[in-house]
């Protein structure tokens, strides 16, 4: 499987978790599982890409990435071991509302900090 989406802390952090060669096919469907949740609440998203070779530069210029990434329920997108080229063409398709990290768990404690105030049960941030 080359990609996953998967509560992290449900209902406000998801992960998409990529894995091996990702196809433009595979941002496709994370795009699609995630925008069908972002109708519903405002969600703060992990793109972890540490066990994915690089994505391919059409999945990022895809229209339906464009209308995952600027999604007004999308907060921030935390991303988890992204090569420097994918930094790069992510940083100009986002705008805003990003951030790059080396590991998984840099990039999740950057969202639990960022998603506590918009939960109401903060003890599901605990431990």
């Amino acid at each position: 499987m080359a990609m996953e989406v998967v509560w992290v802390h449900e209902p406000a952090i998801l992960a998409v978790i990529f894995s091996g060669s990702v196809s433009a096919a595979d941002v496709r469907a994370a795009a699609r599982a995630c925008l069908s949740l972002l109708e519903n609440c405002p969600l703060y998203l992990l793109i972890d890409l540490s066990q994915a070779e690089p994505l391919p530069l059409d999945g990022l210029g895809l229209e339906i990435f464009s209308r995952w990434i600027y999604h007004p329920h999308a907060r921030w997108f935390a991303y988890a071991g992204a090569d420097a080229r994918t930094q790069r063409l992510a940083q100009v398709r986002h705008n805003r509302n990003v951030r790059f990290f080396e590991t998984r768990a840099e990039a999740l404690d950057f969202l639990r900090q960022a998603a506590r105030p918009a939960l109401h049960d903060q003890a599901t941030f605990e431990t």
